[in-house]
């Protein structure tokens, strides 16, 4: 099996890009090799993913990626098949790779870009919510995103969640780095998954899942534990109706072709549920809203005026940012916002405030109709070497109780920033 602690770096795939676009410009056409267009095409794109890789890499001994398909695609490649490897001082292994047959591997990469077009089928989910056992008047659900690198804290996060009693619903909110590969997903999300019987096993779609087309996702949702029917979902109680929604089928929006409707489909289980006198919690990988990365202007203008502003939905949990950020309440929408991206990818630390010893919330103001929030900050242990530059890891615990809804935020080895802090009406 392939080592987890393989990273594959931007100095790297410098290297690798520049040996791809001479072996391409040098290579033979038509069948054998490139059309002229695909020539064209693969040598405009190489500078453009070596400058989104650049942009995101702010350690070359810590793993990143960027939110770039071709890049993404270009660290599996590199990762998976390495023909060396080198320590890095952060203990993990940076991938060499070098090949008597550059053009075969470059059309191997393009085939991989190509081939991600491909996407899994779309599977509506069932029109209204189900009742499951695990989800009943109490219910507590594990909760964390962005985790599945195999490094850092990861492993630990999903071996705390596997030791804590209780847990009725183990659910990730999406990315297997780099980009999905079925290799990734066998050495980095299913080897570490929470081993936790009984409970419900839910994973989110993300973008990285999509980088490779979601096949490998696809497949995984098909196997115990998850042997989930659709890459979105919904739930009830007698209080509640918790939403998962697929955000990255469609990149950073609600999927909408060929008949199907996932707006349609929230909105029509958010507006039952509020005649129903339930409260609704949503959870997706990418963010409505954000005061450290981009909006979601797709999310917000499909879902604005029918449920957010009418104050249908009462809490927002996302990924994708690998930060944890509890936001004050919307001050138009009513809703609780909470990214909970920091459960494996390492992320640079961005705000503007002395730094502290120890992991911390800590307060940044809002911005427009972003409301102000609470950062966790401080350093980050198990990135040995470099804890103080990047931000701490974790993962969340949610307890709903009756009509009442608790948050649990936790350091990856399980001990307590924030406990049982309640979202009131």
């Amino acid at each position: 099996m392939p080592d987890e602690r393989v990273i594959a770096t931007t100095r790297e795939l410098s290297k690798v890009a520049s040996r791809f676009n001479e072996a391409v410009e040098e290579g033979p056409s038509g069948l054998e090799g490139f059309s002229d267009i695909e020539k064209a095409q693969f040598q405009a794109q190489l500078p453009r993913a070596l400058d989104e890789l650049k942009g995101a890499e702010k350690n070359p001994a810590v793993m990143s990626t960027p939110a770039h398909q071709l890049a993404s695609l270009m660290q599996s490649m590199v990762a998976q098949n390495a023909t060396g490897a080198e320590p890095l001082r952060t203990g993990q292994l940076e991938a060499k790779f070098d090949t008597d047959d550059w053009f075969g591997w470059a059309k191997t990469l393009w085939h991989m870009l190509k081939d991600a077009k491909n996407k899994f089928p779309w599977q509506d989910p069932p029109a209204q919510p189900e009742h499951v056992s695990q989800f009943g008047k109490t219910c507590s659900v594990a909760l964390f995103s962005d985790w599945a690198t195999g490094l850092y804290g990861a492993p630990l996060i999903a071996n705390r969640i596997e030791q804590t009693p209780g847990t009725d619903i183990v659910m990730h909110l999406g990315d297997t780095y780099y980009s999905g590969t079925e290799g990734e997903f066998t050495d980095r999300f299913t080897k570490f998954w929470p081993k936790t019987p009984g409970a419900l096993h839910r994973a989110l779609n993300g973008n990285h899942e999509m980088y490779s087309g979601g096949r490998p996702y696809w497949a995984a949702l098909q196997q115990k534990p998850f042997e989930q029917r659709s890459s979105c979902f919904a739930y009830e109680n007698e209080d509640w109706v918790i939403v998962g929604l697929d955000t990255a089928y469609q990149e950073f929006d609600l999927y909408q072709k060929d008949g199907h409707d996932e707006a349609a489909w929230v909105i029509s289980i958010v507006n039952s549920a509020s005649e129903g006198d339930k409260k609704v919690v949503l959870f997706s990988h990418h963010q409505p809203f954000s005061l450290l990365d981009k909006q979601g202007p797709n999310l917000r203008s499909k879902l604005e005026e029918a449920i957010l502003k009418p104050g249908k939905v009462f809490a927002w949990y996302w990924g994708h940012e690998h930060e944890c950020v509890i936001y004050d309440r919307h001050p138009v929408w009513g809703i609780y916002g909470r990214c909970v991206g920091h459960a494996g990818m390492p992320e640079f630390r961005k705000i503007d405030l002395d730094p502290v010893d120890t992991p911390q919330f800590r307060r940044i103001a809002g911005k427009g109709d972003v409301p102000g929030a609470l950062v966790l900050d401080g350093p980050n242990p198990y990135i040995h070497g470099e804890e103080t530059k990047f931000t701490p890891h974790g993962y969340v615990q949610l307890r709903f109780d009756g009509p009442r809804l608790f948050e649990t935020y936790l350091n990856p080895d399980g001990s307590e920033l924030i406990s049982n802090q309640e979202l009131k009406p």
